[in-house]
């Protein structure tokens, strides 16, 4: 699969894996505290300080390549283009392995819309001269649902930057949820690292 496409599918799936109910912290359903967050599940790298709390989660993007981009009215197929789309839909795992596994914990789904393509008037050279993709996604567990959305940014067919988006809610468990969510681009999944209120 193209670096871009299947970057753009996974950033949304960080968005998953905790959150914040009315002053406690459940992971999936799971009660945690500061003192048993690191050994209260076996599905998520966790911990809890006063205030947030941090996990990471993987997503593998479950789309043929065919499948990832949508190109808007009158641009070229199969080149991205400004107002070409990109679906997000990804599975998400836990990042510890289980018997020879990584657990599926939920799925995504959602959008990134190609806002900047290149060439864009900037010398080649240039860090500005960049394909920019706004996204937004919403990652579905068991217990509720947390959306999320925020900026991709590449070079050419280089590996997208690491980048941080916005927690805008969730329902379910995760209702009253904010905060932020790391997107680390890799070569089979991506890593989701959360700071969730």
């Amino acid at each position: 699969m193209k670096p871009a496409m299947r970057s753009t599918t996974a950033l949304a799936s960080v968005v998953v894996a905790g959150a914040v109910l009315m002053g406690s912290w459940f992971v999936e359903g799971v009660r945690a505290t500061a003192a048993t967050a690191k050994t209260t599940t076996e599905t998520t790298s966790m911990f809890v300080t006063e205030t947030m709390t941090h996990f990471r989660i993987h997503s593998f993007d479950i789309n043929a390549d065919a499948d990832d981009l949508i190109p808007a009215p009158g641009t070229p197929v199969g080149t991205p283009s400004p107002g070409d789309q990109s679906l997000v839909n990804d599975q998400l795992t836990s990042t510890k392995e289980h018997d020879g596994s990584f657990p599926i914990v939920g799925f995504d789904s959602g959008t990134c819309v190609y806002t900047r393509t290149v060439p864009d008037g900037q010398s080649a050279s240039s860090p500005y001269n960049s394909i920019i993709e706004h996204c937004l996604a919403t990652a579905q567990f068991a217990h509720g649902s947390i959306t999320a959305s925020g900026v991709i940014v590449r070079q050419g067919s280089a590996t997208p930057r690491t980048t941080e988006f916005t927690v805008l809610g969730g329902t379910g468990t995760y209702a009253g949820t904010s905060g932020t969510m790391t997107l680390t681009f890799g070569k089979d999944f991506n890593t989701y690292s959360f700071a969730l209120r």
